[in-house]
């Protein structure tokens, strides 16, 4: 215990002493006890709370997503004359259609008689053409019915393209086909009307696909289709009417 002094008269103390040689007070109780080890304590902390990501903000009216397709617009007027592409319109592409078939009255204009050519133009005019002319109606009725200002939704148009208007068109397309006429030159301007009959069936094919797969490119590339169809009719119709006051038959 060298070092160390008695805690009763502060005498110095030897190594090993049990009393205190100036008070004799015993030392043996005085002796520091072994302060006991105290357990470690580990830290843990406690574990991170699961990640909430905060709730998107709200789309304002310029960011609103635009829907995958957009239904059918009722179709434009015609542009002038002048106008590098015209739109199609409703009444007037019905009209165009339907005027091509259907012919009301034929005045022949020629006196003494008629030639083979006027007998052929006849014949195709009042014989061949009507029979398409009904088909050809059903085929317009049928489209116009769920298109423009009748559009109500896509699955009633799918349906009617694959039920009513496209059974139709193949009918007049087998329709046309089987009309010949005999004179070459009348056969080259009926084709020009076959063809337009046949492009005008392939837009209401692509109108399925697109309704099917809701995809406004395919719509605008049908639009293109079934105005290139108007376009070959009415250029058959011009020709047509070209043919026959060449002809000496008047039209009326």
């Amino acid at each position: 215990m060298a070092g160390k002094f008695c805690p009763q008269c502060g005498a110095p103390l030897a190594a090993g002493t049990k009393f205190c040689e100036g008070c004799g007070a015993p030392l043996q109780a005085q002796e520091a006890q072994p302060v006991a080890a105290q357990p470690a304590v580990t830290y843990a902390p406690p574990p991170p709370a699961p990640y909430a990501p905060p709730p998107p903000a709200p789309y304002t009216a310029s960011q609103q997503p635009e829907p995958a397709y957009y239904a059918p617009q009722p179709i434009a007027a015609p542009a002038p004359a002048a106008a590098a592409k015209k739109p199609l319109y409703k009444k007037w592409w019905f009209w165009l259609i339907a005027g091509a078939a259907l012919l009301v009255v034929i005045i022949i204009a020629a006196s003494g008689g008629t030639n083979a050519k006027q007998e052929d133009l006849l014949n195709y005019l009042n014989q061949e053409l009507p029979r398409a002319a009904g088909i050809e109606s059903q085929v317009v009725s049928s489209f116009e019915g769920v298109t423009g200002e009748n559009y109500t939704d896509d699955d009633t148009m799918l349906k009617a393209l694959r039920d009513e208007v496209i059974p139709a068109s193949k009918r007049l397309i087998e329709a046309v086909e089987a009309i010949v006429p005999a004179e070459q030159e009348l056969r080259d301007i009926h084709k020009i009307y076959v063809d337009a009959v046949k492009l005008q069936d392939v837009a209401f094919a692509m109108y399925v696909t697109a309704l099917e797969q809701q995809d406004r490119d395919i719509v605008e590339r049908a639009n293109d289709k079934l105005s290139a169809g108007v376009a070959g009719k009415e250029d058959y119709v011009a020709k047509r009417l070209a043919y026959a006051t060449a002809n000496g038959v008047t039209i009326s």
